[in-house]
Formats: structure tokens, sequence, C-alpha cells
């Protein structure tokens, strides 16, 4: 009935919003990700040069220790109606966003703890199949 494809297609939108809802909290928290790592490599290179005291390389490591366990703090703890988000548990993530089975939208979120990071190459991609199928991908690869 006209109704019953109403509310389908009310639910799908609705599918859709969380969908974009998630994306958009991960990517908040990965720009925070990001101010942090761009403070530590200020610290490592402030630390680099002849001019600092070994007091003063310590207690600029120690900031990085903080900063990195900040970095951690985000990648474990970003979530979306209990789903964690950056701690690579987020992977293959189906959300249907039409009436038709075929309508949906996947979505791979990789792991952004410190350990992983410097070992990671992060890709996106999007695709439109023939049949309607949207398809959003956040790949990392070790």
């Amino acid at each position: 009935s006209l109704r019953s494809q109403a509310n389908t297609l009310g639910q799908a939108i609705s599918n859709g919003n969380d969908a974009l809802g998630i994306l958009q909290t991960a990517d908040k928290a990965m720009d925070e990700q990001l101010k942090i790592l761009d403070t530590i490599k200020t610290k490592a290179t402030q630390a680099a040069q002849d001019g600092q005291s070994l007091k003063t390389r310590t207690m600029l490591q120690a900031d990085i220790n903080r900063l990195m366990e900040e970095l951690d703090n985000i990648a474990n703890t970003t979530s979306f109606n209990g789903k964690q988000l950056l701690s690579g548990n987020f992977i293959n993530q189906e959300f249907q966003i039409g009436a038709s089975s075929n309508q949906t939208v996947k979505a791979t979120i990789g792991a952004t703890q410190s350990s992983k990071i410097g070992l990671t190459r992060f890709e996106t991609g999007g695709r439109i199949s023939s049949s309607g199928e949207v398809q959003f991908t956040l790949k990392n690869y070790n």
C-alpha cells in the first residue's frame, strides 16, 4: 500500500541519517586526533633542536606521552549508539537507505590508535551501482 511505502521510505531516511551521524561523529573525532598529531609534530621538532636541555626534552616527551594517551582515548571511546567507531571494530556496517533490499550503504572505519596510525594508510571511495545501491568505504591498510 501507499502508506506502507511511505513508512518504509521514512525509515530509510532515518537509517540514512544514522549513517550520516556515525560518519560525522567519526570525522569530528579524527579531526581532534589530527590536531593532537600536529601538536606532537611541533613538540618533536622543538625537542630536536640542539638548544634544548635534557630537562626541557624530558618535559616535551612527557607532553608527547600525554598527547598519545589522549589520541588513544579518542580512538577507544568514540562511539555512536554504543558502537565503537575508531577502534577497528566498525567493519562492513550496512545501512538500509531505500525501500528495496539492494539500496544500502556500507561503511568501514579503520583503527586510529597510536599503535596503528604509523602503519596505516586510509582510503575512501564510493560507488552507485546500476541497481541503485550506494556504497561508501573508508579502509585502512596495514
